[in-house]
């Protein structure tokens, strides 16, 4: 009998919306079973790539990855030039990284993990993951930028069995405790942040009671949550959704295309 592959769920929806929660009690239950379970976060910001998306995040000008080095050298033609020196001065919140710069990182941060993933997964171990594809198309679309563009970088990547929208009106999730620490924490960015992730849900197809977002192929589910719910009441239905699922073999994957 063939060994059977972890399931890979994923957790999406406006910043405070519970996700980080929800991702826990999940991954809790699932090894209350017994059952291996692993957590992911993107962005990851302990790798390298992570941690200048997270200096950016903070609204902080100065890259994650110098870690308090007081220059930068960069040899062009046998010249070393000391950024220090440059006296560029920025805003708190002033970006150093163009929109589509930023968009690449993002997703480049999500192909850097894929072959722990793989592994993972191959393992038998099931991946609860807070935020992925899905956050990336939603928040730089909201900046305005195309669809198909910012959907290309990350075609290929393992796309999830399960997605789990949280779906919270603005009110509730901007008076949650925290919001308002990181760049994107703006009532006006999420609600255009949550118009894009509603855009992604008409794009689901439905199947019997329950949705399939069709960017991917075959068609992972794609179920949409009320948040404003509580905490108990959505895990619950998140639980019962991962019941559901049906076992795959190692290397049988969706994948975003």
């Amino acid at each position: 009998m063939a060994a059977k592959r972890g399931k890979f769920i994923l957790f999406e929806g406006l910043d405070r919306s519970g996700k980080s929660t929800q991702t826990r009690l999940l991954l809790n239950a699932i090894r209350q079973r017994g059952k291996q379970a692993e957590q992911l976060s993107f962005p990851d910001r302990k790798t390298l790539i992570g941690k200048l998306i997270g200096d950016y995040l903070r609204g902080s000008s100065k890259p994650a990855s110098s870690e308090g080095k007081d220059k930068i050298q960069i040899e062009n033609s046998e010249t070393l030039v000391d950024e220090k020196s440059k006296d560029i001065k920025q805003t708190e919140n002033e970006s150093v990284l163009d929109d589509k710069a930023i968009h690449l990182l993002f997703s480049a941060n999500r192909w850097e993990k894929q072959t722990l993933m793989r592994k993972l997964l191959d393992s038998g171990v099931d991946l609860v993951v807070d935020r992925y594809i899905y956050s990336g198309i939603a928040f730089s679309c909201a900046k305005g930028m195309d669809f198909d563009w910012c959907k290309a970088p990350d075609v290929g990547l393992i796309a999830p069995d399960l997605v789990v929208f949280l779906n919270v009106n603005i009110e509730e999730s901007t008076a949650r405790e925290g919001f308002g620490s990181e760049r994107y924490e703006t009532r006006q960015f999420q609600s255009l942040v949550l118009k894009q992730f509603q855009k992604l849900e008409k794009m689901a197809v439905p199947q019997s009671s329950n949705h399939s977002l069709d960017v991917v192929s075959q068609q992972p589910l794609w179920i949409t949550i009320n948040a404003s719910q509580s905490i108990d009441s959505i895990s619950k239905s998140v639980i019962s959704y991962y019941n559901s699922l049906q076992d795959k073999s190692p290397g049988d994957y969706f994948i975003f295309k």
